[in-house]
């Protein structure tokens, strides 16, 4: 059991999504950094109809996150970070789901924030592909 502070708080925020929006609706979670620890262990203990109707956008993830735990997960990773490189297990087992990025030419010497220019584009795709579901 991986039910800690963040990741109950994380299905809490499922649950009333999931709720409101009714049973074919589908949710688009971002996580950065620590978080998409936070994420995954939440997908872990999350019942499996619901977190199959979850898609992930990890940006600078500090943990990989199973594709067979969710809808789908895509993991974004900037030239110019060393977190991501952490868990060295878990990028071995989602290679499949990591996109490596060239770091924009704006982004800090380490670039690791969520709102890094590099990541920008990416992030807005993503919403902009959802919108369409």
């Amino acid at each position: 059991f991986r039910g800690t502070s963040p990741s109950k708080l994380i299905q809490q925020e499922w649950d009333d999504f999931f709720a409101k929006n009714g049973p074919d609706a589908v949710l688009l979670q971002y996580c950065h950094s620590q978080g998409a620890i936070h994420v995954r262990n939440a997908l872990i203990d999350y019942p499996e109809e619901l977190r199959k109707r979850i898609i992930v956008v990890a940006i600078a993830p500090a943990a990989y996150i199973s594709p067979d735990i969710c809808r789908e997960v895509h993991h974004y990773v900037s030239s110019r970070d060393f977190v991501p490189y952490f868990d060295v297990r878990g990028r071995a087992e989602c290679k499949d789901t990591i996109h490596y990025l060239k770091a924009d030419k704006n982004a800090g010497i380490w670039d690791h924030s969520f709102n890094s220019p590099t990541y920008e584009s990416i992030i807005q795709e993503h919403f902009e592909k959802y919108k369409q579901l």
